[in-house]
């Protein structure tokens, strides 16, 4: 009798093994974990665990980081309660309260004199926390489509209508302006971005309220624009070495299996989902003043243009005609590296032009986005702003679309069997003369 009413052993979230546990974890974000390791001694344990594994934070000892603590905190919090759930929208004033608790922490951490260094210190850790968020879970954070919202409805055949139009001197004028119209939409940040933007638009009079204006202004423009290009280069050297190795294994002559494919696939299409992303922070930020149109050109020159792969092979090979021309003696280092071009002219199979023709849409998905914040600060500031940084490679995508490079040789694709055997047949038949 007392063996039936043996207890049977608990099954519940605690006893899971961590691999069920990560995998679970992959639909939960930041904010749902820090609020789970509140419930108990036990599910702190586990969702800092958890955390660790899938943000490589650590919140083990809040005593040693503990600033870092309270600005992690304090993102949850935002995330968590930003949005107003019977409207959808914002509330400003959860934000200020939070903006207001962590400037306080930081002009309670400064001294009196000599405050600069410190304010540099706090607020360095402050922003990098707040933007290395924006990047902790890019696929529970959706990219919304842009939509044309103007006075009159311009549409295709509006435009076509003005093309058809041949003695109209103005049909240039209104075919830029149709065009220019369908560009001049609402820049839509992401939900977690248009969050962030909110926040450091509220968190930057806080501190500037606190502490001087002039060096506080330049301290925080300063480090926002250090961590904005710290995540555009970890992005892209991520992004070069993955593609060198998706080469490596489409170019080899061993056959790689398909679901390694699939996986590099997948691992691509995530790192792309984590620049649009910033990208549409930083063209939020663009628009909320926090950066300005002369920072959106300098990180496009340095940053966005070398993120992509067409055109790498060329500075590859000006790169190594100035090492061989600075040392005669060195020999170059040639075919160590392969670029997508080159694996397209040595190897022209469907896999490498897939990757190719991937490659050009997300070009374009990013020139598109950096044209239309371009328009809409122009809009806004009335003022002429240069589109030619940005302008200059969307024709240089374009023209690999449509165009291959006059002095090498044209890529020419393998035939496929239906077309071996359409050859063969008529090769096997005797042509007629007509």
């Amino acid at each position: 009798m007392a063996g039936q009413y043996r207890l049977q052993p608990s099954t519940n979230l605690l006893h899971l093994p961590l691999e069920l546990l990560l995998k679970i974890s992959e639909y939960l974000s930041f904010a749902d974990l820090w609020y789970l390791a509140t419930c108990s001694r036990y599910c702190k344990a586990m969702a800092h665990q958890i955390i660790w594994y899938r943000y490589h934070i650590d919140l083990s000892k809040p005593q040693l980081n503990a600033f870092n603590h309270i600005v992690h905190a304090a993102l949850a919090y935002v995330s968590r309660h930003g949005y107003n759930p019977i409207t959808d929208s914002i509330d400003h004033t959860i934000l200020q309260s939070v903006s207001n608790r962590l400037a306080v922490e930081i002009y309670d951490r400064s001294p009196l004199k000599n405050w600069e260094p410190c304010l540099d210190f706090f607020l360095d850790k402050s922003l990098g926390i707040i933007l290395d968020h924006m990047l902790l879970d890019p696929l529970l954070d959706t990219i919304p489509k842009h939509t044309a919202i103007t006075g009159k409805r311009m549409n295709t055949v509006s435009i076509l209508e003005h093309e058809r139009i041949p003695n109209n001197s103005d049909s240039d004028t209104n075919i830029a302006q149709s065009h220019r119209h369908l560009l001049m939409a609402e820049f839509y940040p992401t939900r977690m971005g248009r969050l962030i933007t909110s926040f450091l638009t509220t968190f930057y009079p806080t501190m500037t309220a606190l502490f001087e204006t002039e060096p506080t202004t330049e301290i925080h423009h300063r480090l926002l624009l250090n961590h904005i290009n710290r995540h555009l280069d970890n992005l892209a050297t991520r992004y070069h070495s993955h593609y060198n190795r998706r080469l490596m294994l489409a170019t080899s002559p061993r056959p790689s299996r398909a679901s390694t494919m699939t996986a590099l696939q997948q691992h691509s299409q995530f790192l792309r989902l984590n620049f649009r992303i910033l990208i549409r922070l930083i063209g939020t930020l663009v628009q909320a003043d926090l950066l300005s149109a002369n920072d959106l050109n300098i990180i496009t020159r340095q940053r966005i243009q070398f993120f992509f792969l067409n055109d790498r092979h060329d500075e590859d090979e000006k790169r190594q005609a100035k090492r061989v021309k600075l040392n005669r003696q060195q020999k170059p280092q040639t075919g160590q590296q392969t670029t997508l071009y080159e694996s397209l002219k040595k190897n022209a199979t469907y896999y490498c032009w897939q990757m190719w023709l991937e490659e050009i849409e997300f070009q374009m998905e990013i020139f598109l986005d950096l044209t239309r914040v371009v328009l809409l600060l122009e809009r806004s500031s009335h003022s002429r702003t240069d589109l030619t940084v940005v302008s200059s490679m969307l024709d240089k995508t374009i023209s690999a679309l449509i165009s291959t490079r006059s002095n090498e040789s044209p890529i020419v694709l393998p035939p496929s069997t239906s077309n071996a055997a359409t050859s063969t047949n008529a090769n096997n038949t005797t042509p007629t003369t007509v």
